[in-house]
C-alpha cells in the first residue's frame, strides 16, 4: 500500500496497549479489568460487567512493573451495550474519565502516552516491530 493511499488513523484506536487495572470497591475487594487506549485523563476498560454512565470507580494500576501504583477515582462516561457487542466478544468496553490526578501520576501518564505515540509512529513506518504490553 502506498503512503498516499493510507487512511489516517486515530491513535487512540490504533495502539491498544493493555494493562491490568484493579477496580477496588468500598469494602476493598477488587476485580481485574484491562485498560486500553490510555490517555492522561482517562482510559477504556475491558470488563466482563457492564457499567452505568456516572458510576464512580476506584482504579489501581501500574504502567510498567518498575513504576509505583497509580490510584485514582474515575467516572464512567460510556459503556457498550449488550446489543453492541461484536460476535464472539465476551466483554464490555467502558470509557472512564479520571478525577483529580496527582502531579507525579500526571507525569507518568504523559510519559506513557508519549511512548505509545512514538511506538505507533514506528509501527506506521514499518520498523521496530515488537510485542508490547504487560500484566502484573
Amino acid at each position: 500500500m502506498s503512503q498516499e493511499s493510507r487512511v489516517p488513523v486515530d491513535p487512540r484506536r490504533y495502539l491498544r496497549i493493555p494493562i491490568q487495572v484493579e477496580v477496588v470497591s468500598d469494602d476493598r475487594t477488587c476485580t481485574q479489568k484491562y485498560g486500553i487506549n490510555i490517555s492522561s485523563n482517562g482510559m477504556c476498560l475491558q470488563s466482563a460487567d457492564s457499567c452505568e454512565p456516572g458510576q464512580q470507580l476506584n482504579l489501581r494500576f501500574r504502567l510498567a512493573p518498575e513504576d509505583g501504583w497509580i490510584e485514582l477515582q474515575a467516572v464512567v462516561v460510556w459503556c457498550t451495550c449488550e446489543q453492541d457487542l461484536a460476535p464472539g466478544m465476551t466483554y464490555y468496553e467502558v470509557g472512564v474519565r479520571f478525577g483529580r490526578v496527582p502531579e507525579e501520576h500526571q507525569e507518568l501518564l504523559r510519559e506513557f502516552v508519549d511512548w505509545t505515540n512514538r511506538y505507533r509512529e514506528a509501527e506506521e513506518g514499518g520498523s521496530d516491530r515488537r510485542s508490547i504490553g504487560w500484566s502484573g
